[in-house]
């Protein structure tokens, strides 16, 4: 008769768990002084270290052991139930998705350059784009333009400033 042992596997204890734990239990102890919610005595220091020092070990235990049993992982969604449904959703078009990697320059920015804002309705200026430079109108609100540079870029600048390519 074939007798068959198992061995489990020991949770290590990482030193960095234990400091780590420690160190957030005193950074916790020092937030609620520093924000008047208790005063720090021993006792409390003590209860706060060993709670975080709990904590640096419970943590790195629990994920590790998450991590053994590879978690619970949801069966792949079908895309039909029946034939008919599959039937039924190959015959509707499906809308052709945008090339959000095309950039095109619509705009070039005036030889003097433009300020840049963070909004349509900010008042102060962020930045500077320089004078020629090629730029790719993506929206405008009341004066403003909101633009896209050709390293992905973008910002609000005065829309009326603003030279088309081309004309």
């Amino acid at each position: 008769m074939a007798t068959t042992t198992t061995t489990k596997r020991r949770a290590r204890i990482r030193p960095g768990g234990i400091f780590s734990g420690l160190l957030c239990g005193f950074a916790l102890l020092i937030l609620m002084q520093q924000f008047s919610v208790l005063y720090p005595t021993m006792a409390l220091a003590i209860i706060f270290l060993v709670g975080g020092l709990v904590i640096g070990l419970v943590l790195p235990w629990l994920a590790g052991s998450m991590r053994a049993r590879g978690g619970a992982t949801p069966a792949p969604a079908t895309a039909a139930a029946t034939p008919a449904a599959a039937a039924a959703a190959a015959a509707e078009p499906t809308p052709a998705a945008p090339d959000i990697g095309a950039w095109t320059p619509t705009h070039t920015v005036p030889a003097g350059g433009l300020d840049t804002y963070a909004g349509p309705s900010e008042a102060n200026p962020s930045e500077r784009l320089d004078g020629g430079l090629e730029v790719q109108v993506d929206e405008r609100a009341g004066n403003r333009a909101h633009v896209i540079c050709s390293n992905g870029w973008s910002c609000w600048v005065e829309g009326a400033d603003l030279q088309a390519i081309g004309s």
